[in-house]
């Protein structure tokens, strides 16, 4: 070994050099968690960030100011790095669409959006793309006029996380986990306002779906994503009385 140092000293080295690095970071990350708890819960409650919400709800001062940030964050990373990140950035999106878009090299299963399932069952490319962006025009519609509409808030935020998984075509089951956003927000009106019949049955298929893809291996994510959204739809269009009265003769 170099110096004459032993293999154990070596790796104990290295293992107490990595507990350090990750064991500082764990503590930073706690620190800053907790100390912008509050600004980031405020930031959350207030309005949507979304661009295409804030554009639809008419927000804009929000969205100017994101806008500004964004620009600002980009020049931040420009001069900090350079334009060679940016540069290899775009140079290799085409490379990596013709990957997984048109050769299929993460296989059609793992990607939980209907230009996956069109592909996992034996679907080209052109009808794949087709009703993926029918889905994704559709889900965009009816997310604008949700937003500029007296929908109640709760509502809103469940369907702009919701059609975030809609509208992409690259999406897996790990970006599913943004389904616990209107899930969460469904069963507290639900909560507050009584469950119909048929919501909690649905939301036991979510979850059936989604942990039923490690036995299946098929696009289960999207139906899983249908079935909130078409939850949310649902409650969008029936009035408070009416989910008072289903919650009295459960």
């Amino acid at each position: 070994m170099a110096l004459g140092a032993q293999r154990v000293d070596i790796v104990q080295l290295v293992l107490r050099s990595v507990a350090a690095t990750v064991g500082a970071g764990i503590l930073v990350g706690i620190a800053v968690s907790i100390g912008i708890n509050r600004i980031v819960s405020h930031w959350v409650q207030s309005s949507s960030r979304d661009p295409l919400a804030l554009i639809a709800g008419a927000y804009w001062t929000a969205f100017t100011s994101a806008a500004i940030v964004t620009i600002a964050i980009a020049a931040m990373s420009w001069l900090a790095f350079g334009s060679d990140s940016w540069h290899a950035f775009f140079h290799w999106m085409p490379t990596f669409s013709q990957a997984f878009f048109t050769e299929g090299r993460a296989t059609w299963f793992k990607l939980q959006s209907m230009f996956g399932l069109v592909r996992f069952f034996g679907g080209s490319e052109p009808p794949a793309w087709t009703l993926q962006w029918m889905m994704s025009g559709t889900v965009v519609v009816v997310l604008v006029v949700a937003w500029r509409s007296r929908l109640s808030y709760a509502l809103k935020p469940a369907a702009l996380a919701t059609a975030t998984l809609l509208v992409t075509p690259y999406l897996f089951l790990y970006d599913e986990m943004v389904l616990a956003i209107p899930v969460a927000l469904l069963v507290r009106i639900g909560l507050a306002d009584g469950f119909s019949e048929y919501e909690l049955p649905a939301l036991g298929c979510v979850a059936l779906l989604l942990m039923s893809f490690l036995w299946v291996g098929a696009p289960v994510g999207l139906g899983a994503a249908l079935i909130v959204a078409m939850l949310i739809v649902r409650r969008a269009g029936m009035p408070r009385t009416t989910m008072m009265s289903n919650m009295s003769t459960l």
